[in-house]
């Protein structure tokens, strides 16, 4: 977005973040200089900087190249998913600038920015670590919050099976873990190495846990904020927490991804 359509964007949604020009980027990066590169991706490169007020910022600038518009629609679906992410591990955004042809992201500190009805994104190409992807983004390159708690999922049946997601020599993990769960079968889930020394009530907790995140359809999966309480409440609060998850069972309405855990309270 470039002067007059930037502004009337911005006034439209409201954001908290604001338009840099290009000439504050180079001054906060020392006009990109290399001792400032801190990473550099298929289409993009990040730089350190530091604003006039002193507050340290990392840039994104689109590296040129070939499949120029390609890479300007990667790096604006990029721009729009951090506009949405909220999490101390992840640096958020404050602003953006398009000027003289560069697209650059500034982090730290941006709220949301997006027009309200913007629920989820649409990725192409899909990227990312197979084994963690959830349904939706493999088959349809859907992203929202979801996707992480699907891929939380799987970390959670990782940590207790001691198995990567997918491994060339064995079922992928979640196809194996699956009938174990529905059976109840926690010692066989369990990471051999652990030799059966580990704590019940723990290690069932991370198995219900899991299930509730890995399900097929997003819907179905708890938020982060839920996902928290199953992990750390008391046994008293994590029967309420499973019943806020799921007030009425349907059996109908699951999918095959679905545990036997998720018609049964009897934790």
């Amino acid at each position: 977005m470039e002067g007059d359509a930037c502004s009337s964007y911005a006034e439209e949604v409201k954001p908290s973040w604001r338009c840099f020009s290009y000439e504050e980027i180079s001054r906060a990066t020392n006009k990109f200089h290399p001792d400032n590169l801190v990473g550099r991706g298929g289409f993009a490169e990040v730089f350190k900087g530091s604003l006039r007020s002193g507050q340290n910022v990392a840039v994104k600038r689109l590296a040129k190249g070939e499949a120029g518009q390609l890479k300007e629609k990667e790096f604006l679906v990029e721009l729009g998913i951090l506009g949405h992410v909220r999490h101390p591990n992840t640096a958020n955004l404050i602003g953006c600038c398009i000027e003289n042809g560069l697209h650059l992201i500034s982090d730290f500190g941006l709220a949301k920015w997006l027009p309200k009805q913007w629920t989820h994104h649409s990725v192409i190409p899909i990227e990312g670590t197979f084994g963690y992807l959830a349904p939706e983004y493999f088959m349809h390159g859907i992203v929202d919050e979801k996707t992480d708690v699907f891929a939380f999922g799987v970390l959670l049946l990782e940590i207790v099976t001691g198995r990567r997601p997918v491994d060339t020599s064995k079922q992928s993990l979640l196809v194996w873990a699956k009938p174990l769960i529905e059976s109840g079968r926690i010692a066989e889930l369990a990471d051999p190495k652990l030799e059966g020394k580990y704590d019940m009530d723990q290690m069932q907790r991370l198995v219900l846990t899991a299930s509730y995140c890995v399900r097929q359809s997003s819907i179905w999966r708890p938020p982060m904020s839920k996902v928290l309480g199953l992990l750390t409440n008391d046994r008293d609060s994590l029967e309420a927490q499973i019943r806020s998850i799921i007030p009425e069972c349907q059996v109908d309405e699951m999918d095959d991804y679905n545990l036997a855990t998720d018609c049964s309270l009897d934790y």
